[in-house]
């Protein structure tokens, strides 16, 4: 407690260093870090330079009776803070330490496509009118309604996070995407999330893992239950579909999914610290190369 005009206060949280990595929106501007206990509500501080981004985070807890578990990365704990100015080329760094920050530009993530506007409803003609004679009307028949897509079954507006369990490691910067599962007869929100992960680091599930290999978006990777993994643009990629209250996803879906994602804009070279740019969107996906940054097990049957 300290002492203030209104008595006792409590003592302000003391800073954290950070943890892992940080994403830098698609804005260019809010800084977002998913990685405060369970049941505390983080609060990124920065102080912000021509030169570069300093960060730290305090915690403060949230006072919720009978809260306990592990941490999620999409908790109410995530915290973000808008610079004054566009990122840049700046370097992010640790107040506390000085190590420098991993930053994930979202830009570079792959995502749902954005919601397409519904066909709009062809209106029937009007009925014929010929002087003197009675009214006629032209049979007319609706347009047919649109095949069910694959995309129906999730909302468009993700919960973002910078880390991801099995994915990352020193050095790497990772974001998760979580599009809530919308259930098609009640239109409400499902128990089944449906989660796309990138990193600049690899994907290191528990050695007793069962995988086997596949192919995702033309390129070669893993599948394992519920998921599906593989690099492109020289990081790691994932789909992955939580629904814990049913048996897992087949790969097929998991993999027709992935072939949907596509970038939210400009995509700024992977690892790179230097401005977005636009990639051509019709340059296919460059291979695998040798130094892989997947680490699964080794692949079983």
């Amino acid at each position: 407690m300290v002492a203030g005009p209104g008595g006792d206060q409590p003592a302000s949280p003391p800073p954290q260093p950070i943890l892992g990595s940080v994403v830098l929106a698609t804005d260019g501007l809010t800084l977002l870090y998913s990685r405060a206990p369970y049941c505390q509500q983080g609060q990124l501080l920065a102080t912000a330079s021509p030169a570069r981004i300093t960060l730290s985070v305090t915690y403060e807890d949230l006072g919720l009776a009978g809260c306990g578990g592990p941490p999620s990365p999409f908790s109410a704990s995530r915290a973000a803070f808008p610079l004054p100015t566009a990122l840049g080329d700046r370097p992010v760094a640790d107040a506390l330490t000085g190590a420098p920050i991993p930053v994930f530009r979202a830009v570079d993530a792959l995502r749902l496509p954005s919601p397409v506007p519904p066909a709009v409803a062809l209106v029937p003609p009007a009925p014929s009118f010929v002087p003197g004679a009675p009214l006629t009307s032209i049979p007319w028949t609706p347009p047919p309604s649109p095949p069910p897509s694959p995309l129906d079954e999730w909302a468009r507006s993700p919960t973002a996070a910078s880390q991801a369990p099995d994915f990352g490691g020193p050095g790497s910067a990772t974001i998760a995407l979580r599009y809530f599962g919308i259930d098609r007869t009640t239109r409400g929100y499902s128990s089944t999330d449906l989660i796309v992960i990138a990193t600049t680091g690899r994907w290191s599930p528990d050695p007793a893992t069962p995988t086997t290999p596949t192919t995702v978006r033309g390129l070669p990777g893993y599948a394992a239950a519920g998921i599906v993994v593989w690099q492109e643009r020289g990081m790691t990629f994932a789909v992955r579909i939580d629904s814990p209250q049913h048996a897992p996803r087949p790969t097929a879906q998991l993999t027709a999914l992935a072939a949907l994602l596509n970038t939210e804009g400009p995509a700024s070279p992977a690892g790179s610290s230097s401005p977005a740019r636009r990639s051509p969107p019709a340059s296919p996906p460059r291979s695998t190369p040798p130094s892989s940054p997947m680490n699964p097990p080794a692949a079983t049957s």
